[in-house]
């Protein structure tokens, strides 16, 4: 028996029908910014970052590019 078929036995015979899998308790910590999705700051700001780390990898992907050596 592989590992992967171990895993997925034992996976199978997990009994999780004592988990409570209700959210009404679900406590979201101040300052986590689950509210702040919606805020256009929040948004621009998100996507400044995603922009600058797409340049970099452009500019990091050309110069790997430009130099390499067969």
């Amino acid at each position: 028996m592989s590992i992967d078929d171990a895993w997925r036995d034992s996976f199978a015979a997990f009994d999780n029908s004592g988990v409570d899998k209700g959210v009404a308790e679900l406590h979201v910590p101040s300052g986590s910014g689950m509210g702040s999705y919606g805020d256009p700051e929040f948004r621009e700001a998100v996507l400044r970052i995603v922009e600058e780390r797409l340049e970099e990898e452009t500019e990091r992907r050309a110069w790997r590019r430009g130099s390499e050596v067969f």
